[in-house]
């Protein structure tokens, strides 16, 4: 069977011959390429889905850890200015220590005063005592 005519360098003409069976056989070939070309086609597309969702997800992954690092970073804003108001708290804590250590002294002596004092009144009381004994009566 001839399929076609080939014309060589210099114009002359050949034929092309094949057999049936060649024919089939090659037509047989095409349609496993095209099927295979459709298989490759498939899985092209479903890689090429594939990978979009991996890109979106990645885009949504790294969203989150932006948002995420955000709020760490301002969670660590907050506990450094928490750290600073209590080292200040502990500082002012020290300064009232050490005032209340001069408050204490103080009222140590005061009541070590205060017990002198009252020594003195009894001492008075006793002295005005013996004034009013020598005091005429009231007639």
């Amino acid at each position: 069977m001839t399929q076609g005519v080939d014309h060589d360098a210099l114009g002359n003409i050949d034929a092309m011959t094949t057999t049936s069976n060649e024919a089939q056989a090659l037509i047989a070939r095409m349609e496993n390429l095209r099927e295979d070309q459709d298989v490759a086609f498939a899985t092209l597309c479903d890689a090429r889905d594939k990978i979009r969702d991996i890109n979106s997800w990645t885009h949504r992954m790294d969203r989150s850890m932006l948002k995420a690092e955000g709020k760490a970073a301002r969670i660590e804003q907050k506990t450094d200015k928490a750290l600073g108001l209590s080292m200040q708290a502990g500082e002012k804590l020290d300064v009232l220590d050490g005032r209340v250590a001069v408050l204490e002294a103080d009222v140590k002596e005061l009541k070590t005063d205060v017990g002198g004092l009252k020594g003195d009144m009894i001492d008075v009381k006793a002295l005005l005592g013996e004034v009013l004994d020598r005091l005429p009566p009231k007639a």
